[in-house]
């Protein structure tokens, strides 16, 4: 069993019915990335408090060294030994 149905829709409704999604999706569009602007904004702001914040500020600091510390000592100190106990020149 076949059924077939048959629209007409005329063009200027179509084109309106166009026009209207493209306006559409550019305000959507719009609107979010004004959001997201926003967000950033409000974002950076309280990142921006919380690390000027002294007691914050410190830990941030020490939580960095560590860091680095524990890089520099997984792989730069088996470079440097290398290079200074017998390693070859490069």
């Amino acid at each position: 069993m076949e059924i077939k149905l048959k629209i007409e829709i005329p063009d200027e409704e179509i084109k309106e019915e166009i026009k209207r999604r493209i306006v559409d999706k550019i305000m959507d569009d719009n609107r979010l990335s004004t959001d997201r602007r926003i967000f950033r904004k409000e974002y950076g702001e309280v990142i921006k408090e919380m690390i000027y914040r002294k007691d914050i500020k410190e830990d941030i600091i020490n939580r960095t060294v560590n860091l680095a510390a524990d890089e520099i000592r997984r792989k730069a100190m088996p470079i440097l030994s290398e290079r200074l106990f017998g390693g070859t020149e490069k």
